[in-house]
């Protein structure tokens, strides 16, 4: 049975909002995420997603984070970040070649740092 969904934030010095994956982020749950990253995107915070507990992500997730990606990141001076990605999802990040566009670290202190 998998882990039920849940996305929450966390506001820090910077300013970032530090927004924790829990659970499947796919075509169901996306909405819930979606609903995160606008609230971030409407504060006008740097973002890191922190993906310690997310346990899977689909195409529907993924499309999320990059579009995210390109919104946030079109702002002056704010970013996107993501960090601990487990082994699925970080193979899933890889294949879609989002290393070599998101800054993505295996720490959220090196994550921090780079939004900082």
């Amino acid at each position: 049975m998998p882990t039920p969904f849940e996305a929450t934030t966390e506001e820090l010095d910077g300013p970032i909002h530090r927004i924790s994956v829990v659970g499947e982020l796919d075509l169901d749950t996306a909405p819930i995420l979606e609903a995160r990253l606008r609230e971030a995107q409407e504060a006008g915070v740097s973002v890191l997603l922190d993906l310690s507990d997310c346990e899977f992500i689909d195409s529907s997730g993924l499309a999320l984070i990059v579009q995210a990606w390109r919104e946030i990141g079109n702002r002056d001076g704010k970013s996107l970040a993501m960090c601990c990605a487990k082994d699925q999802v970080e193979r899933l990040l890889r294949i879609a070649g989002a290393y070599e566009a998101i800054s993505i670290f295996d720490g959220v202190d090196d994550a921090l740092a780079d939004l900082r």
